[in-house]
């Protein structure tokens, strides 16, 4: 079974997913997320860790793009095939309807001025749900994620 750290499991699912949600104004991408709150002394590791989380939210339906509304492996395809800091900060997400209900259950609360505020410590319990949702799409931490699948997808 495949391990994420605590650090990464923050950063690149909870905190993303957070973010999405209590930004609602606005799509985010996953640079401003996670770029700059840790290292990237190693691209390619950040590059793996960044695509394994866009993928496991996208095709469980917990993040959207505007031009993929429907279908966001297009887009996961072109993010894989493209490491460039132009394309990545490109790509702003949105959360879709069941994105934002699971981080409203259990990753952010509102204020006494009813504005959204972030937990900003690792939510066992909303990792345990995010697994579960996970396995129920295929795309569990503890399973091969389906890019072979995704680069066989034809771009329109």
């Amino acid at each position: 079974m495949m391990t994420i750290s605590d650090d990464d499991f923050f950063l690149f699912y909870q905190n993303f997913l957070a973010l999405i949600v209590a930004e609602e104004d606005c799509a985010i991408d996953m640079h401003f997320t996670a770029s700059f709150f840790c290292s990237k002394d190693d691209d390619d590791v950040w590059y793996e860790k960044a695509v394994a989380a866009l993928t496991r939210l996208g095709i469980s339906g917990l993040i959207c793009h505007d031009k993929f509304e429907h279908d966001i492996r297009p887009l996961l395809k072109y993010m894989f095939l493209n490491r460039e800091d132009n394309i990545w900060l490109a790509c702003y997400f949105n959360p879709t309807e069941a994105g934002v209900r699971l981080a409203k259950k259990l990753l952010i609360y509102f204020n006494e001025e009813n504005r959204p505020r972030i937990i900003t410590d690792l939510c066992e319990e909303f990792r345990k749900e995010l697994g579960r949702i996970f396995e129920e799409h295929g795309v569990g931490f503890d399973v091969e994620l389906p890019y072979g699948e995704l680069l066989s997808i034809k771009n329109d």
